[in-house]
């Protein structure tokens, strides 16, 4: 009975913690950012574009080379 009574005041804390967060995070975003996205995901979304095009760019001279050789 003591483990299902701590359980409940884990759960009480952490939704009470979740409240409070659901609290914050309005008043963080009404800061003076008022990008869409942050330039961290934009730099992020660039490089990963960057590399799907390489590894596409290695795999298409990898063909030609192959049909070269053949």
């Amino acid at each position: 009975m003591e483990l299902y009574k701590y359980a409940q005041d884990i759960f009480l804390q952490q939704k009470q913690h979740l409240t409070q967060m659901a609290e914050v995070e309005p008043q963080m975003n009404t800061g003076s950012n008022t990008f869409w996205f942050s330039p961290w995901k934009a730099l992020m979304i660039v490089i990963v574009l960057l590399f799907l095009f390489l590894i596409i760019f290695i795999v298409n001279t990898r063909k030609k080379m192959s049909k070269l050789k053949v």
